[in-house]
């Protein structure tokens, strides 16, 4: 006696598909926010390291890293770009389009 052939009906095989497509998008999502939080954490670990150490050499540097941004005006207005979110690739409404 032979058994009848193991088939998937369509039903079946859309849902191991959603699944799978699920699974693998909230891989990439969760893969994404590792490195996004790795980065800014970095830089965020940098920055308080910097600026809370009372070393002199450091404060020499800081000052005048600080000093050269200021005069630089297409940089400190790069900076200033970058930190208040309006630099790269921006959602329609925050450049001023219609949706």
């Amino acid at each position: 006696m032979t058994k009848p052939p193991f088939r998937l009906s369509p039903y079946q095989v859309q849902f191991l598909l959603v699944i799978g497509f699920i699974t693998i998008g909230y891989a990439l999502y969760l893969r994404y926010l590792a490195i996004e939080f790795s980065t800014v954490a970095l830089a965020c670990d940098g920055f308080v390291r910097l600026f809370s150490n009372d070393n002199p050499l450091l404060r020499l540097a800081r000052g005048a890293g600080i000093g050269l941004v200021n005069r630089v005006g297409p940089l400190r207005r790069l900076m200033m770009g970058e930190a208040g979110g309006a630099v790269g690739d921006l959602p329609r409404l925050l450049r001023g389009e219609a949706l």
